[in-house]
């Protein structure tokens, strides 16, 4: 088929071309530029609306640069603010450490003039001693100590003188030290670390295990006849003295407390090493000291026992005067309801019994609960009166 046969149709269908017309693509641009227009004028795009989406907030919407100049200024402002801070804090740490730094040495002051004191009070606690004290007697000088002891610094030193933590010299050894301090007025005696010896059993002897368990209805009382004068329960602690209380080796006070009450025991120590041993709660005077208050205080003891004594001469008013202030104590110790328990007193006659001891302990104010009275000895030739008496009582100091 020629070119010929194309042109006229000649066996197939001519081929058209399309073309747009220049009407069709002027009415396009303007429906594109009036849409862009549109958009623009109501914000959907551009500048501003980017400016939204990324969080700007600039003061005038027209110009980007002047916005990101703005916040670099803040950034400045806030690392002036935070520079003058660090300033002030490093100011406030210097002026710290200068406080510190006077609380130290305030404190050095202190420490030495504190230093200086303990010094010149440990010269002083030397000063009036024959040579500076060494050893357990150095290390106690800083305690209690009599300022007699210083006057018999030889004898202290032998009685401090001991193994730390092992066994304590004896009091009753052949020098027999404590007691021998005390006569010196070294009182009161320093402690020691040191342990005392076992003590013997309160009821050795087979006569003293006998003691005070019968009564006779005389002289005679036994510790439960005594007791049951009283409610049960009610005598709990007790004070045992008098002359005869050594020879006893604390048998009353053990034989107490096998029926629940405590008992202190105290003798005179006469030198002769015979003070109670074995004692409950034993305690040793020495000398005049028997004869001074007595160390309790006022109404604390359920039980007082007087074991012996008495007065030896019938024309000695001293002595009835001292037994009349011994006789007064014993009541001021005694709890309102305690018991006295007079055991074997001597009076030197029936008839310094009758006219003086009797009176004495009404005028005391004791309540007799048992009075019993037996001659000792029969009459002497030539004395004028009828012998030596034996008293025993129970007294109660009234309750009102």
């Amino acid at each position: 088929m020629d070119e010929s046969d194309l042109l006229h149709g000649n066996g197939k269908k001519p081929i058209r071309r399309r073309y747009c017309s220049s009407t069709a693509v002027t009415l396009l641009l303007f429906v594109l530029t009036n849409t862009v227009s549109i958009l623009v004028s109501s914000g959907a795009v551009g500048p501003s609306s980017f400016l939204r989406r990324y969080n700007y907030k600039p003061s005038s919407t027209s110009m980007i640069l002047p916005l990101m100049w703005d916040d670099t200024a803040l950034l400045a402002a806030d690392l002036n603010a935070t520079q003058a801070l660090l300033a002030a804090s490093r100011a406030e740490l210097a002026g710290l450490h200068a406080r510190v730094g006077t609380a130290n040495e305030l404190l050095r002051t202190l420490l030495d003039a504190s230093s200086s004191a303990h010094q010149h009070q440990q010269q002083a606690d030397f000063d009036g001693w024959a040579r500076e004290p060494t050893g357990e007697l150095k290390l106690a000088v800083g305690a209690v100590v009599g300022l007699a002891c210083r006057r018999v610094q030889d004898d202290l030193e032998r009685y401090m003188s001991y193994v730390p933590g092992g066994a304590c010299p004896s009091d009753n050894d052949a020098n027999q030290l404590a007691r021998r301090l005390t006569l010196a007025g070294c009182d009161p005696l320093p402690r020691r670390r040191c342990r005392p010896p076992p003590s013997p059993s309160s009821v050795a002897a087979p006569q003293e295990r006998r003691r005070w368990t019968r009564d006779d209805g005389k002289l005679e009382y036994s510790v439960d006849t005594v007791l049951r004068s009283r409610p049960n329960g009610t005598v709990r602690i007790g004070l045992d003295i008098g002359a005869a209380a050594a020879s006893t080796g604390g048998t009353f006070a053990a034989r107490m407390m096998e029926r629940g009450v405590t008992v202190v025991t105290a003798a005179v120590d006469d030198g002769g090493g015979g003070a109670p041993v074995g004692g409950l709660v034993p305690v040793r005077v020495a000398g005049a000291a028997a004869a001074q208050r007595l160390p309790f205080f006022d109404g604390t003891l359920d039980i007082v026992h007087q074991l012996g004594g008495g007065w030896v001469s019938t024309n000695n008013s001293d002595e009835v005067v001292m037994l009349e202030f011994a006789m007064f104590d014993v009541y001021r110790v005694l709890r309102p309801g305690g018991l006295f328990w007079i055991d074997h007193f001597v009076c030197p006659s029936g008839a310094k019994l009758n006219a003086t001891f009797a009176p004495m302990i009404d005028r005391v104010g004791f309540k007799k609960l048992r009075w019993n009275t037996a001659r000792k000895l029969r009459r002497r030739r030539g004395t004028g009166n009828d012998g030596e008496w034996y008293v025993s009582a129970l007294l109660e100091r009234p309750m009102a």
